[in-house]
């Protein structure tokens, strides 16, 4: 990673030369160079891990973890957010995922 950070390789040219497929020591690479290029700015974070890479499922799902854990869901453009429902189709469930994750706060902040 350190040399293709210093040859300023894209993420394209940089994780196809670690193929990006679905294998840890290919994944793990990617996100660490998608973060060390990108991790500044969410939205060019996320495009990157999903058109430059193989296994972009996988990729895109770890970077987005983590741009979401370091700028917080303001990083994110309101048109990726503002049409999503919060909700899943779970059996068992009602489909208010944000709900319930706001619950899990609520309580996890009263047993602290």
């Amino acid at each position: 990673m350190p040399a293709a950070f210093e040859q300023d390789l894209s993420t394209l040219q940089a994780c196809e030369s670690w193929y990006s497929g679905a294998y840890l020591l290919e994944t793990v690479p990617c996100v660490l160079y998608i973060l060390m290029r990108h991790g500044d700015d969410a939205e060019t974070a996320m495009v990157r891990a999903v058109n430059d890479t193989r296994d972009n499922d996988t990729i895109a799902a770890i970077v987005g973890a983590a741009v979401g854990a370091l700028h917080g869901r303001e990083a994110l453009p309101d048109r990726w957010v503002e049409n999503l429902t919060g909700r899943v189709t779970c059996v068992g469930d009602d489909d208010r995922v944000s709900e319930l994750i706001e619950e899990a706060r609520v309580r996890w902040w009263l047993l602290a």
